[in-house]
């Protein structure tokens, strides 16, 4: 967040709001494809933790070396797909003038080779954390989070190009795989060398991962869709004073990433030895989210448009104000999801979150574009935030449902 308080400017300083917004998209979009890795990854934690509170170490070995060949070669399928894709992402997808179209054409490489790489780290990733190794995988986040925003502004010292800033996101990517691999290592090299590739694992880990899936291809076009509407119906540089704010305050999602993260493997544990341990959990995470980002949230709607003033000037202020004070109760709710959507995926669930999400997401299309054109960009933070006020519903209900049914043995 801090990183994003000093860059952000400095990039539109270097860059201009439509490059910018380019920018934006990428970074959006290099993490959107990780799609790719058909939810394996996020099935790979549940089944580390799982095996780990076995203590089989053996099928461990086997679940590992499984999973991530899995990975691997779905992170090498993703590159001939996006290249035929170009058209579609270039052309219909983001909107670019004449003049960045070239620009635009000479960055698509660095995009496509950044999407296996950020597949890669998150199937190791996806190993730390079933191994509950968080502040081994927050040793490499840390610095990469703050380098996303570094390395485009240093890539714009030597060329204020698209190219220049997506070859320097696809660094990043590129040395965030190198540190997750280094500090899983031990376990990735113990499973290559003892364990084979097992049939029954591929079943274990589609299982979960297919319905993964669903949610990892629809819950960010929920999450980012509005971005390609307001590209869509107005600019690039509409999308600047939109996304500017947006990345803004979803950095506090930072702090639901983090319970979540932790929660995910814990639930999978619990759940297999211990649970009646699960409502005392949830209970504890509720408190714990509301507890850490409704108070910033009050004080982001109170300071929305002196804050952004200082920050990026007040014609920018003027435009994106209105859109951090909607977005920010829209944060809040969203963290607030994750807890459960957590309990839904350590329960083997994972159907019903991506059912959910396949629902919401016709409705939303026709809402974010009647709110697009007839508000603009506030239109699509309004949408957002009814979106996700009835997402955080229906998952609650869902969660309690089950969790219901479980301990009357139904």
């Amino acid at each position: 967040m801090v990183a994003g308080l000093v860059f952000v400017p400095l990039l539109i300083h270097a860059l201009g709001t439509a490059r910018f917004g380019f920018l934006s998209l990428v970074w959006v979009l290099i993490g959107y494809f990780s799609l790719f890795d058909l939810g394996l990854s996020r099935a790979l934690t549940q089944r580390v933790a799982t095996l780990g509170a076995h203590h089989d170490s053996a099928r461990l070995r086997t679940a590992v070396a499984t999973g991530m060949a899995l990975i691997c070669g779905l992170a090498l399928a993703s590159i001939p797909l996006l290249l035929v894709a170009k058209p579609l992402l270039l052309g219909d997808l983001i909107h670019t003038s004449a003049d960045l179209a070239a620009e635009a054409s000479a960055a698509f490489p660095w995009l496509v080779f950044g999407v296996p790489i950020v597949i890669a780290a998150a199937g190791v990733r996806g190993v730390l954390e079933g191994q509950h190794r968080f502040a081994a995988v927050n040793l490499v986040r840390t610095p990469a989070g703050i380098l996303m925003f570094a390395a485009p502004w240093a890539a714009t010292r030597i060329a204020p190009s698209l190219e220049a800033v997506t070859a320097a996101v696809f660094a990043v990517r590129l040395v965030q795989l190198f540190g997750f691999t280094a500090l899983a290592w031990p376990l990735l090299r113990e499973a290559m060398s003892r364990a084979t590739f097992d049939r029954a694992e591929v079943r274990l880990l589609f299982g979960f991962g297919l319905w993964m899936t669903v949610s990892n291809i629809v819950g960010p076009v929920l999450v980012y869709l509005d971005r390609f509407a307001i590209s869509h119906f107005g600019s690039l540089s509409d999308v600047a004073f939109y996304s500017t704010p947006f990345d803004l305050i979803a950095r506090l999602l930072f702090v639901s990433t983090a319970v979540s993260g932790v929660m995910f493997p814990v639930l999978s544990a619990a759940i297999a030895q211990h649970p009646a341990d699960v409502p005392r959990l949830v209970r504890q995470n509720y408190l714990l989210l509301f507890g850490l980002i409704a108070p910033v949230v009050l004080i982001v709607i109170v300071l929305a448009k002196p804050a952004l003033t200082l920050w990026v000037g007040a014609a920018f202020a003027e435009k994106s104000a209105p859109v951090l004070q909607i977005l920010s109760v829209g944060i809040l709710l969203n963290s607030l999801t994750t807890v459960p959507f957590s309990v839904l995926q350590a329960m083997r669930r994972a159907d019903l979150t991506a059912k959910i999400h396949l629902a919401e997401l016709p409705a939303y299309l026709v809402l974010l574009a009647v709110l697009v054109q007839r508000f603009g960009i506030v239109g699509a933070a309004m949408a957002w935030l009814l979106r996700v006020m009835v997402d955080l519903a229906l998952i609650t209900w869902t969660a309690r449902r089950l969790q219901a049914r479980q301990r009357s043995g139904g």
